[in-house]
């Protein structure tokens, strides 16, 4: 599987340019690769990991790639040309879902014991943790643009929007949203959030609502 990180913008990386790195995920290995500049230039490995990989997935901004194995999670960090693995924030877990936020600053998860759990990498805090109470509950919890909320369905009725401060959680709302399906922040404004419900056989059609989450200082209402 080849895909592509999200662009590294100028001021994110302090380089001259830039970049974007091309990732290959297969059974064996993981490997990064930096993109010719045109059709002469073939691209450059940069880094090649033998181990079986699951899963990997990149931070919004592209500097964080956390790769996913049968039990562990590994780190790696992108800096202007150069890929590394940051061996200090390896995150053991029987893991059956995850998120990274957008800084990737935090992954949240879901284990195998059916606990939803949010680390922050650079600590290996544990920041929050509840257990999983329906079976369409058992999704990672999400997150807002500016990493300071994170929400997870509990539940066919209810939504849970979660303040992040630097000591942690800082307040809840709680949405009552029937019949819901999926849920998304959206990429630009931190407090938007669209839920999409599904249709019942009480005729209620099938909706898209969006919700803007209040802030009272740092705290969520």
């Amino acid at each position: 599987m080849f895909f592509l990180s999200p662009l590294t913008s100028l001021a994110e990386t302090g380089v001259g340019h830039p970049e974007m790195f091309l990732v290959a995920r297969s059974k064996t290995a993981l490997e990064f690769f930096l993109p010719g500049s045109d059709d002469s230039n073939a691209a450059r490995c940069l880094l090649r990991v033998e181990a079986p990989f699951r899963s990997a997935r990149f931070s919004r901004d592209g500097r964080i790639l956390i790769a996913a194995q049968t039990a562990a999670f590994r780190v790696f960090q992108t800096v202007g040309e150069a890929v590394r693995e940051a061996e200090a924030l390896r995150l053991e877990s029987d893991w059956t879902d995850y998120t990274v936020s957008p800084r990737g600053r935090f992954i949240s998860l879901v284990d195998k014991a059916r606990t939803v759990r949010i680390v922050e990498l650079a600590s290996s805090r544990e920041v929050f943790r509840e257990p999983v109470a329906a079976m369409n509950a058992a999704m990672a919890p999400r997150w807002n643009a500016d990493e300071t909320a994170v929400a997870r369905i509990v539940g066919a009725g209810q939504l849970h929007v979660y303040g992040l401060g630097e000591e942690g959680v800082s307040g809840k709302v709680v949405l009552e949203v029937d019949a819901v399906h999926d849920y998304s922040w959206s990429p630009n404004w931190p407090d938007l959030l669209a839920v999409f419900h599904r249709a019942t056989g009480s005729g209620h059609p099938a909706a898209i609502r969006l919700y803007r989450i209040i802030r009272d200082g740092e705290t969520l209402a």
